[in-house]
C-alpha cells in the first residue's frame, strides 16, 4: 500500500521482487528500482519461507545490489533536483550516512505527527 501511495505521489521507488512490485516499476521504469528478492524468487516466496530466510541469514544476501538501486534512485533525484538549479551534487557528494540519518529522521517525523 505504501508504495502504491509513493508512487502516486510521483516518488521514486526501490522495490524487492514480490507481490505487483513488477506491476508498479513498470509504471515508472525510469525512476524506480526493482531489486531480486533476498528469500529468493517472487513466486515462491511464502511467510514461512521469509521467516525462515530471518532466522537463517545475518545479512542481506542482495545487499551490493539494493546498495545500487537506492544509489541509481537517489542520484536520479538528486539530478532532477540539479535540473532546478545549478548545483548538481551525487550519492558520493551528499554520503550515505548523511542521507540514511535523513531518511530516518523523515520517518521519526511521521511516527510524532
Amino acid at each position: 500500500m505504501a508504495a502504491t501511495e509513493a508512487m502516486g505521489h510521483g516518488l521514486p521507488l526501490v522495490l524487492s521482487d514480490v507481490g505487483g512490485s513488477r506491476e508498479l516499476i513498470a509504471r515508472d521504469r525510469s525512476r524506480s528500482v526493482l531489486v531480486s528478492n533476498a528469500t529468493g524468487a517472487a513466486d515462491g516466496v511464502t511467510d514461512a519461507r521469509v521467516a525462515a530466510q530471518r532466522r537463517r541469514s545475518r545479512h542481506q544476501p542482495n545487499a551490493q545490489e539494493l546498495a545500487d538501486a537506492i544509489t541509481t534512485v537517489a542520484e536520479g533525484v538528486l539530478r532532477r533536483r540539479g535540473d532546478e538549479t545549478d548545483d548538481v551534487a551525487t550519492v558520493a557528494d551528499v554520503g550515505l550516512d548523511t542521507m540514511a540519518a535523513a531518511h530516518a529522521e523523515v520517518l521519526r517525523n511521521a511516527v510524532r505527527n
